[in-house]
């Protein structure tokens, strides 16, 4: 398989998805993911509301608890009968769901919520996109063109996801306005309003990332280009923007103490700068411009730099503050994880322009680092809360 077959690496039975049956099947999916994002209202429309603090109750633990879950299962669901994995295989990734899902609930909506509990939740999407990413590639984590084919489906979907989102935001306003100019009787188009908000917006919010990943199952090739287009226009812009950040922080002394809203901050800036770094290189051939090989991997040691800058201030709060609480070593063990990551990177792209090594060599330090980052987000939700609870 080439770089350029990555778009169809996924795509065993087409045919059979492009007609009636494939958007049946994504029809079904979009109403389960609906309806299990708003399980809490059916269960009070069934109760007839007659429960109201047991209903709240739901409310609160339901949506604290599963919204990694609203849309995830669904898209394994997808590629299990998409890809036409084994029983075998389709037990797996569907029993990780699952178990997933009843541990999740377990410690969030039982008892009391502690960090852990919090940080677990919080990389419970993270643990799933592995899930998903094994379903993805049909459980074939020896293929680089697979693998690769997944980040790229990744950044094509989240960006046909926002696509149909504002599309769906345009849509909303207009039918909101359209049956507010109409004469109905009794308030009416304002309960319109409210129901339309409350049911139709929140299954299309749901259903945006199943339908776009049906639309790119379809026609894979809409958005090949997209991703490295975006990388490439924000990459220089990037590197112009943290270079400032660094000057300025070198200059007025404030790599020294850095608070933990800042800490949040660069972190959040990291991890934007890394998606920029590997889509930059994701869709790419020998035949890629120096200069965007040597600005990249000037973005990446400016990138380094300031993770660097980011564990030095992890550093020094758990020296200052006594000891590592859960919140600090999955941070300071998230940038060491980046840190490694981003050194990994850079080897290659050396290689790339002074041994002159293909660019698969560099493909591979993308992805091959991956499955650390699957057993680090295993480890924050199922053993770290074992660990302090």
């Amino acid at each position: 398989m080439t770089p350029d077959d990555l778009s169809t690496s996924y795509t065993p039975s087409a045919k059979l998805f492009e007609g009636a049956y494939g958007w049946l099947m994504i029809v079904v999916l979009v109403a389960l993911a609906g309806f299990v994002t708003k399980f809490p209202v059916w269960w009070a429309i069934g109760m007839n509301e007659s429960e109201p603090t047991t209903w709240s109750a739901l409310m609160s633990s339901w949506y604290g608890a599963n919204f990694p879950f609203f849309v995830s299962p669904f898209l394994v669901i997808f590629f299990c009968i998409r890809n036409r994995l084994r029983w075998v295989q389709s037990g797996i990734v569907l029993g990780l769901v699952i178990g997933s899902a009843i541990y999740s609930n377990s410690i969030l909506a039982v008892g009391p919520k502690s960090d852990t509990h919090v940080l677990a939740v919080i990389h419970m999407p993270l643990f799933l996109w592995f899930v998903l990413g094994a379903t993805f590639i049909r459980f074939r984590f020896r293929e680089l063109d697979s693998r690769l084919a997944f980040l790229r489906y990744t950044g094509e979907m989240l960006i046909l996801s926002i696509v149909i989102l504002l599309s769906g935001m345009l849509l909303t306003g207009l039918t909101v306005v359209i049956v507010s100019t109409l004469e109905l009787p009794g308030g009416a188009a304002n309960s319109f309003g409210e129901w339309y908000f409350k049911w139709v917006v929140v299954y299309g919010i749901v259903g945006a990332p199943i339908v776009a990943t049906h639309a790119l199952s379809v026609n894979p090739t809409a958005l090949r280009k997209v991703c490295p287009l975006l990388a490439g226009i924000f990459s220089p812009l990037l590197l112009v923007t943290v270079l400032t950040c660094l000057v300025f922080m070198f200059y007025f002394g404030q790599y020294v103490s850095i608070d933990r809203n800042t800490l949040l901050v660069y972190n959040l800036l990291l991890i934007s700068l890394m998606a920029i770094v590997i889509f930059s290189f994701i869709e790419v051939n020998n035949t890629l411009q120096r200069w965007t090989i040597i600005s990249t991997g000037l973005l990446v040691c400016s990138t380094l730099v300031l993770d660097g800058i980011v564990l030095w201030g992890i550093g020094l709060r758990t020296l200052d503050e006594w000891g590592l609480t859960p919140n600090r070593i999955v941070v300071l063990g998230s940038n060491l994880l980046i840190f490694v990551h981003l050194v990994w990177i850079l080897i290659g792209i050396v290689q790339i322009i002074r041994l002159h090594e293909p660019i698969r060599t560099l493909h591979s330090k993308l992805v091959g680092y991956f499955p650390i980052y699957g057993a680090w987000s295993a480890f924050v939700v199922f053993l770290l809360p074992m660990m302090y609870d």
